[in-house]
């Protein structure tokens, strides 16, 4: 008789795992599962095209504006840069205060994590950039997030981006215009 109030004890617990346990599995392994598991992440990698913008002295002292320039971040980074140490840069940038945090900033420490073949790491900055007042820096910001969505397997995040892209007249417009065939293609 005592064994009773045990076995429901394990029956309640039984259903409240079963409760708690197949919906999110129901979910990943049904409609969501090309977002979990997207179908061929290596065709999506070889898509990328994840390149430093041409940056030299002067314009990393543009994108940093003054303050952080005569405080020498922008002669260290073109320094990094150029030497391609992109894990240096990230870390130099990282030690910028969050206000003093431009979207330049943000920007710069996006593409030395995309560089430094860590994307996700790469997207808050990229996506903080993409909504930047200066357009250049928004297309560039924009266009390095579409890469380093393609290089997490998120073909269905990248495309929106690289549409965009590839109907404003910039200089990434034949490169994304060339990246949305190929996922269309892939389909």
């Amino acid at each position: 008789m005592t064994d009773l109030p045990r076995r429901r004890s394990n029956w309640k617990l039984a259903l409240f795992l079963a409760a708690a346990v197949v919906p999110p599995v129901a979910l990943v392994l049904g409609p969501f599962r090309q977002r979990f598991f997207p179908r061929d992440p290596e065709a999506l990698r070889a898509i990328a095209r994840v390149e430093m913008p041409p940056l030299d002295r002067n314009g990393i002292s543009r994108i940093l504006g003054p303050e952080l320039t005569a405080s020498g971040l922008a002669d260290a980074l073109a320094s990094q840069f150029e030497q391609r140490r992109y894990a240096d840069a990230e870390q130099e940038l990282e030690r910028v205060s969050p206000a003093q945090a431009n979207d330049g900033v943000r920007w710069l420490h996006g593409m030395a994590a995309l560089l430094d073949q860590r994307p996700a790491i790469a997207l808050p900055g990229l996506q903080d950039a993409a909504k930047a007042g200066d357009p250049r820096l928004a297309e560039e910001a924009r266009f390095a997030l579409a890469q380093a969505l393609l290089l997490l397997g998120r073909a269905d995040a990248a495309r929106p981006e690289l549409v965009e892209l590839s109907r404003r007249d910039g200089p990434h417009r034949l490169a994304a215009t060339e990246q949305v065939a190929a996922l269309d293609a892939l389909k």
